[in-house]
């Protein structure tokens, strides 16, 4: 995000931006899940049209995101767009179906509050682009939402084909429009970054699909309000961007809610454990081999006490016969 902020404070169009990143992280992708998987296992992954929906979901989360911080400070437009893990709470409970606990409602609702006092909504420091970064917070909510559906389906392709996938519609679409939009890159630092995006990317979505695979949509959703931390330090240490009072107090509040939804969460994990791993209730005791039948080792030795009986008995009736 600062890498595009740059490029655009410089000169760059968010569409080349946008196309930059896109591009970059095809060509860095691309190769090595072909490699790992094989092209006819690219080519042939399940789900290509959901796949493919995410990519568009992706690419309008960037380019409005992009347009956004070329007009507002980071972490001003970031802050904007935490509006997202309500949006995800509330579409991963209407269509997939998931059980948002009460405490992750909360917790959100908290995250949102704190938010609304870094955007301060109807102040000097609002600006219009903030409604471009709204967008992208719609359509990123969507492109995690997609990833969520597409990890709960029956066979869901590797995390190298779904990073591909996201990728490629967005650099053919925005290279059809780099004739009305590029610009030449004209120093080390800006070519630097125009390549590195693509890595970063990739990097990043990668480890957010492993999030997904593990973890429910709806409980990872405040912890996106982390996100914040850095780009608040990047604004800083790049632009000068110094935090006042009242976004101070908001990220306080954002990394409390985090920290207590990461802590309930952990205990309520474990004490499922807990329970799937307690000890079976005792079972009845077999009164002819005088031993529990609670275990498998003991049903075995149980069934095989049961069948020395039976054989001793079959024996005793031969013999008498």
């Amino acid at each position: 995000d600062a890498s595009g902020k740059y490029l655009t404070m410089n000169g760059h169009n968010p569409l080349q931006v946008a196309w930059l990143r896109m591009a970059m992280q095809s060509t860095i992708v691309i190769p090595i899940a072909a490699w790992r998987h094989g092209v006819c296992g690219v080519l042939r992954a399940p789900l290509p049209h959901l796949l493919l929906l995410r990519g568009c979901f992706l690419v309008g989360a960037t380019i409005f995101f992009f347009t956004a911080i070329g007009y507002m400070p980071l972490a001003d437009a970031i802050a904007i767009t935490f509006i997202e893990p309500i949006i995800l709470l509330i579409l991963s409970a209407a269509f997939l179906r998931e059980r948002v606990p009460l405490r992750r409602w909360i917790v959100a609702a908290i995250g949102f509050g704190a938010v609304m006092l870094i955007v301060k909504p109807g102040g000097s420091s609002f600006h219009p682009a903030s409604l471009s970064a709204m967008l992208a917070s719609v359509f990123f909510s969507m492109y995690l939402l997609s990833t969520r559906a597409i990890q709960l389906g029956p066979n869901p392709p590797p995390t190298l084909v779904m990073l591909g996938y996201q990728s490629v519609p967005g650099a053919i679409a925005l290279g059809l429009a780099l004739p009305a939009t590029w610009s030449p890159i004209t120093s080390n630092v800006q070519l630097a970054l125009a390549l590195s995006m693509g890595a970063i990317g990739a990097t990043s979505h990668a480890l957010l699909i492993l999030a997904f695979q593990a973890c429910e949509a709806s409980f990872l959703a405040p912890l996106l309000y982390s996100e914040i931390i850095m780009q608040t330090v990047l604004g800083y240490a790049i632009w000068g961007d110094i935090p006042d009072a009242l976004t101070i107090v908001g990220i306080v509040i954002i990394i409390s809610a985090g920290l207590y939804l990461g802590s309930t969460e952990s205990r309520a994990q474990k004490r499922q454990s807990e329970q799937g791993e307690a000890p079976a209730p005792a079972a009845p005791v077999d009164a002819s081999c005088e031993m529990p039948c609670a275990s498998p080792d003991a049903q075995h030795e149980a069934q095989t006490c049961g069948a020395r009986l039976e054989g001793g008995e079959a024996d005793s009736e031969t013999r008498e016969s």
